[in-house]
């Protein structure tokens, strides 16, 4: 996506945010990629989280069982803040469940 969006997104395959695309609100899907240029403030919950270089997310709750973060990718002073044990709200949680964990990874316990 690019230019302005405010809201939530819901995919069963991979969102993209590019070069112009400004997100603010939920993202739940398989795979999220920010691309270099590319800003997302909100919850992101997925699978996979990649932010390439020049991308940012800031404010940012991410559930994600791989986070990649390109070289330079914070280099216009982006704050990553990383949960990666982040609980949603039960009714988040029943409306929009988690990505699972890749085969073979233990589930995150709670302490």
């Amino acid at each position: 996506m690019n230019g302005e969006f405010v809201g939530e997104i819901h995919s069963e395959d991979e969102v993209s945010v590019g070069n112009s695309g400004n997100f603010d609100g939920r993202i739940y899907a398989q795979r999220v990629v920010v691309e270099g240029g590319g800003r997302v403030s909100g919850e992101i919950a997925a699978q996979d989280v990649i932010v390439h270089s020049g991308g940012s997310i800031a404010g940012v709750a991410v559930q994600a069982a791989n986070l990649t973060l390109e070289a330079k990718s914070d280099a216009d002073g982006a704050h990553f803040q990383v949960h990666r044990d982040y609980k949603r709200s039960p009714s988040q949680a029943a409306a929009n469940p988690a990505p699972a964990a890749p085969p073979n990874e233990p589930e995150s316990a709670s302490t």
